[in-house]
């Protein structure tokens, strides 16, 4: 009769959570923010009153206040002329609660802002009150930020009171249910970093064959010395102390680690430890507040940021690479037009091209790679297999706000034209290079190897690191995407409107233009002062 009834009442019911008269598991659990394992423990401990049909639970909307409030029958005969959900909205008509997610990201910026974890604070731009709070987890066990905005900084401070309450309540109830600790529960209780680490990866490569995978395989190889360290024993504080003792460690002889290269040693430790979590080896409580971990390697001055390239600087990498046919080619293009160099490495013969007003390229594709999941299988460890597949694909930003900005047609000199066409005429003379190229389908291509194959860009930096070594000049001071800041650079000191400059560099937005391009020294600085004063005259 029960059973009838609930099913009938199940094909009655809003497909919508909110309002229903009856909620399946996976519903109650994102109106609790919390785990379905932790919901079905609840039911089966029957702290939540609940109806079983075919296997499945099923709560009611009335059963599951009565939990959320902690109500007995006799409250809710004493409450039955109120709302069960009355509270701090009518308490303050006058002052509406509202209430955002935000990112983990958004939440660490307001961190170091000192706008952390229950600071109420007045936003001008909003004119709200607002306080960040933790809203406990979602369903895969990821930490919930809210931002509680309200008229009234008392509303807000009630606010978070109430939801940090009732999380704690919701802690208190899943600490009753358990039986025993955690990790002493999982068959995986040995398991050590290394071995989770080696799991995750796997689980990445039979995932897809993104390059990002290697570099997740770079973050592994750089916490080598965690290998060893039993999950189980991984607690926070060991976490952040392993974090700080990096920042001091010298990856070469007087170089220090990046904040970038901590900041992505992090991720991808959160990321191994997160897999923990959902297998249960561990509490979610070892990743909650890591907070921002600063590097202590010394940051660069003002000349060193100074990134575009000064005239007789181009002129030594020009004569430095003037005897590779293709490595000139390559730092011609990119000093004519500042596309990237995987974009100048993508180019076929077809789309270099001449019209009345001169030579042009037209930039469509881009070489890059994907990363090559077999050669790192322990079978094929003799086999030394590539790690890096080469491939040609569409262009970084190709696509923004709907429109197609990535492709583009960039001016390029005679000097460059006539490298090609040498080059070009070169090909042509060997018919077994012609030979070659054809059989591997790269009969257009500008940028193969003898063998006629494509090569990663990795292939042509190498190339390009050994001319500029040969010819007595510092590597690190020529990098080749310098030239991208020269050419960004000089079109802004030229007047051109900064949109127009980010859609001839391929950039979605100006952002990237004015905050890394475009370079500015302090002599810049000076003269520009120097000129504004004597713009005016300043009378008393």
């Amino acid at each position: 009769m029960v059973e009838t009834m609930v099913k009938q009442e199940l094909e009655n019911t809003s497909s919508v959570t909110k309002g229903k008269a009856l909620l399946n598991v996976e519903e109650v659990a994102i109106r609790l923010e919390c785990r379905t394992d932790l919901v079905l423990k609840l039911v089966k401990s029957k702290q939540i009153k609940a109806f079983e049909v075919d296997g499945e639970f099923y709560v009611k909307e009335v059963n599951l206040k009565k939990f959320i409030n902690d109500e007995t029958s006799e409250n809710i005969s004493q409450n039955s002329g109120k709302n069960l959900d009355f509270g701090l909205q009518e308490r303050y008509n006058h002052s509406p609660i509202m209430e955002e997610i935000i990112s983990e990201e958004e939440y660490e910026q307001m961190v170091r802002n000192g706008k952390g974890e229950g600071t109420v604070y007045f936003n001008q731009d909003r004119q709200k009150w607002q306080g960040a709070v933790s809203a406990g987890y979602d369903i895969n066990g990821k930490r919930i930020r809210k931002i509680i905005s309200g008229e009234s900084e008392e509303a807000v401070r009630i606010a978070i009171y109430n939801m940090i309450n009732k999380n704690l309540e919701v802690i208190r109830k899943e600490q009753t249910i358990a039986v025993m600790p955690i990790n002493q529960q999982n068959v995986k209780s040995d398991i050590t970093f290394g071995q989770m680490s080696d799991e995750y990866l796997e689980m990445l490569y039979k995932k897809s064959d993104k390059r990002s995978n290697e570099n997740y395989r770079s973050d592994a190889k750089r916490m080598d010395d965690l290998r060893d360290i039993k999950v189980v024993d991984i607690t926070r504080k060991f976490c952040l102390n392993y974090l700080y003792e990096l920042t001091g460690r010298e990856y070469e002889e007087g170089k220090l680690y990046s904040g970038n290269i901590i900041n992505k040693t992090k991720k991808y430790m959160r990321r191994v430890l997160k897999e923990a979590v959902r297998e249960k080896i561990i509490d979610r409580e070892v990743l909650e507040d890591w907070g921002q971990i600063e590097s202590k390697a010394v940051q660069k001055n003002d000349e060193e940021e100074y990134k575009a390239l000064k005239d007789e600087e181009i002129i030594k990498i020009y004569n430095a690479v003037e005897k590779n046919q293709l490595i000139k080619i390559l730092i011609l293009a990119i000093r004519d037009t500042g596309a990237r160099t995987q974009e100048v490495a993508g180019l076929s013969f077809e789309n270099v091209k001449q019209d009345e007003d001169g030579y042009y390229i037209y930039v469509k594709e881009a070489l890059s790679h994907k990363c090559n999941n077999e050669a790192y299988k322990p079978e094929n460890k003799e086999k030394k297999l590539p790690r890096k597949i080469p491939i040609i694909k569409g262009l970084k930003n190709e696509w923004a706000h709907g429109v197609l900005i990535g492709r583009r047609n960039l001016r390029i000199t005679k000097e460059t034209w006539d490298a090609i066409q040498s080059f070009k005429a070169t090909i042509e003379s060997d018919q077994d290079f012609v030979a070659r190229r054809k059989e591997n389908g790269n009969e257009d291509r500008i940028f193969t190897h003898m063998d006629g194959t494509l090569k990663t860009m990795d292939y042509y930096s190498r190339q390009y690191r050994e001319l500029i070594k040969k010819a007595g000049l510092k590597e690190e001071g020529y990098n080749p995407y310098r030239f991208r800041h020269n050419f960004c650079t000089r079109l802004l000191r030229m007047g051109l409107d900064p949109k127009t400059v980010a859609r001839m560099m391929g950039d979605k937005d100006i952002e990237m233009v004015l905050r890394v391009y475009n370079s500015i020294d302090k002599g810049e600085i000076k003269k520009a002062s120097e000129e504004f004063i004597k713009a005016f005259t300043f009378e008393k």
